[in-house]
């Protein structure tokens, strides 16, 4: 293999070791990303099967298959106040969390661990509000 412009392998090139242990230590910037991550998940799961649900409601031929499926299922999703607190928690937190990524794209910029906890106690009050009330 020959030696590239500087000196270098193509591929032996040794990138420095992070001896700081950075990677291994809490960081709120990786509990915002899981957050982010795992609300959009939450919200994936409930548009699915709130689609599902309402399928089954609506369309004839799934009606057919099982009538109760639809008006049980919906019926329980939208009246256990866990299921809706954690529904709205999970909207709040993607939303504002998603507004502070993009505004960071167009070149706003603010300090990341008052943002993520400001973005989890809006998101919190959300979802205690709509499980409590």
């Amino acid at each position: 293999m020959s030696k590239g412009e500087y000196g270098f392998s193509p591929g032996r090139v040794r990138l420095p070791r992070d001896r700081s242990r950075r990677a291994e230590s809490f960081s709120v910037a990786r509990l915002g990303r899981l957050l982010y991550r795992y609300s959009g998940a939450v919200l994936g799961a409930f548009v699915l099967l709130h689609v599902l649900g309402q399928g089954f409601l609506r369309i004839p031929a799934l009606r057919a298959i099982s009538p109760e499926v639809g008006s049980s299922f919906l019926a329980y999703l939208q009246h256990v106040p866990v299921v809706r607190g954690v529904v709205f928690f999970a909207v709040v937190f993607h939303f504002l969390y998603g507004l502070r990524i993009m505004l960071s794209e167009v070149g706003w910029r603010s300090a990341h661990r008052p943002a993520v906890a400001g973005t989890v106690v809006l998101a919190l009050i959300a979802g205690v509000w709509e499980a409590a009330f």
